[in-house]
């Protein structure tokens, strides 16, 4: 059996997926299998997949029926212990799996390892967070608190991650039907029952200029899966002081991102609704302010959302003049 099953879930990115394949089979570490879940395409990515003459990848295909049941699909394929995914758009640097490898052989105990990651953005820029309560690099260990460190930058992606397959027999899959925040709500029910590693060291590139993203799309789900799972948990578990607070503060940022995508499809009344049962400290000037939104006329809601979106791309764009500039500069020197 290999050592690593590789689940990589597509849906109409043959524009990316070829990338992500190389990406994989130029690792340092070479024990693995490749699972490739057609879920439906209308483009040539499945075409493009056939076209790799490596025979540890295996294309399997089934009607369009969403990611949690396209990863699903691999995890019930995979041959390995452990199940490493990976979206047809993003990619990994060459060290990944071996990062990864060196995690389990020195915490053995815990049931989800990860890495830091970046993020390729539009205009060439990458992005690397910084994550709440996690040392920086170069730090690797068990993760205090997830919820604590979810707060701020996710410090899980779902290219980033790999988990133990016996994992899954306890806390459950990737919930069906759910196309936003199934990952969220798979790592939360994770960390209830496992301890997490995690490595500093950037070995993958999210990629948020890709095509086709489902996160593109804005959430309309009145109570997501997230927000379900975070309230059973916060009633049933036996869980006191810190750990509790940062619990119900990390469903609190998950109840502000669902108001203020309400607020901004104009859906007013849902989202004053949904910002009174959102009972934060931590991000109570975030409530504050999106409940001073939801209250201003349609036009200047409107005004402020387009500014929002026109000062970001001034940022990202300024940004990207800056970086492209050093880096000609640099090149420039030391030719």
């Amino acid at each position: 059996m290999p050592e690593f099953s590789i689940v990589i879930p597509l849906y109409n990115k043959g524009r990316h997926i070829a990338r992500a394949l190389n990406s994989v089979l130029v690792q340092s570490v070479q024990d693995y299998e490749i699972i490739v879940v057609d879920d439906g395409s209308t483009d040539d990515g499945a075409e493009i997949v056939k076209g790799f003459s490596d025979n540890r990848i295996r294309l399997i295909r089934q009607a369009n029926a969403g990611v949690s049941v396209a990863r699903n699909k691999g995890i019930e394929c995979a041959g390995a212990g452990l199940i490493a995914f990976l979206d047809a758009d993003d990619y990994w640097k060459p060290d990944y799996l071996k990062t990864i490898k060196r995690l389990c052989n020195y915490y053995s105990e815990a049931g989800l390892y990860a890495t830091a990651y970046e993020v390729a953005m539009r205009g060439g820029i990458i992005f690397v967070p910084r994550f709440n309560g996690i040392p920086k690099a170069p730090w690797e260990g068990i993760i205090t608190d997830y919820f604590k460190a979810a707060l701020g930058n996710p410090p899980l992606s779902t290219s980033a991650t790999v988990v133990k397959k016996v994992v899954f027999e306890k806390v459950g899959v990737f919930p069906p039907g759910v196309t936003r925040g199934e990952d969220a709500d798979m790592w939360a029910r994770i960390a209830f029952d496992y301890p997490l590693a995690f490595s500093n060291s950037l070995n993958t590139v999210y990629c948020r200029d890709a095509d086709n993203r489902a996160c593109s799309v804005p959430n309309t789900e009145r109570d997501p899966v997230i927000l379900q799972t975070m309230r059973k948990a916060i009633q049933s578990m036996n869980i006191r002081g810190e750990r509790r607070y940062y619990m119900k503060e990390y469903m609190n940022l998950e109840m502000l991102a669902l108001a203020r995508a309400f607020a901004e499809m104009n859906d007013l009344s849902v989202a004053r609704s949904i910002l009174t049962e959102c009972r934060t400290k931590y991000f109570l000037k975030k409530k504050l302010l999106l409940l001073i939104f939801c209250f201003l006329p349609k036009t200047v809601r409107r005004a402020l959302i387009l500014l929002n979106k026109l000062l970001r791309e001034i940022v990202l764009y300024r940004l990207a003049y800056y970086f492209l500039w050093r880096g000609r500069r640099e090149r420039a020197l030391n030719a």
